[in-house]
């Protein structure tokens, strides 16, 4: 999980640049087997994640703990709801109809005003902001482990001095929707070594 993670911070970041810098099909290319590798790992996690819960629920039941971890498990839960939400806005504003993303061309530079009008005058950017921070604060309450509460505190880092500037502006939609991706395995992987954690203690 650390190397796919490593891996995948390397390449986000060049890439961000070369697509303001008007670097072309290259970019698109890898941008889209990120894209693809990014989803079949939030699948994997899923899968494992949902064993650890099920292991903690036996082990806490009957007391406060077993309280909490529903809780935590509820916030984590409407995180991904509204991820599910935001890619399917997203969509709709690239001319997807049925709100899944099928087919749709994302484009390159030509499609960047949809990527701008879409994370800043609609103001997904700071929603998107805002509920990163209210996961952050429920990885935060339940944690104890001073090394994971280093990792939960980079969650809401971001390239520049603003969150939609540093990740979203002038970059095609497929750039975008990787973002969101990467965004949505952060938590994933938080998620599935704090639960090892918990369980582990």
């Amino acid at each position: 999980m650390k190397a796919i993670q490593s891996f995948i911070i390397i390449l986000i970041y060049p890439f961000l640049f070369s697509c303001n810098n008007n670097a072309g099909d290259e970019a698109m290319k890898n941008f889209d087997s990120i894209n693809q590798s990014l989803q079949k790992t939030n699948n994997s996690v899923n899968q494992t994640s949902t064993e650890l819960y099920q292991m903690l629920e036996k082990k806490w039941a009957g007391t406060d703990k077993a309280g909490s971890l529903q809780q935590f498990k509820y916030q984590v839960q409407d995180f991904y709801g509204y991820m599910g939400e935001l890619k399917r806005r997203f969509y709709l504003a690239l001319g997807d109809s049925s709100g899944t993303g099928a087919g749709i061309s994302m484009g390159g530079e030509e499609k960047v005003d949809i990527t701008n009008r879409f994370f800043e005058s609609d103001e997904a950017a700071i929603v998107l902001e805002a509920q990163l921070k209210n996961v952050q604060q429920a990885f935060l309450k339940i944690n104890h482990d001073k090394a994971m509460a280093q990792k939960i505190d980079k969650l809401t880092d971001h390239p520049g001095k603003e969150f939609n500037t540093g990740w979203f502006y002038n970059i095609p939609p497929l750039a975008a929707h990787t973002l969101l991706y990467k965004f949505e395995y952060d938590v994933k992987y938080l998620e599935e070594n704090l639960l090892s954690n918990l369980l582990a203690k």
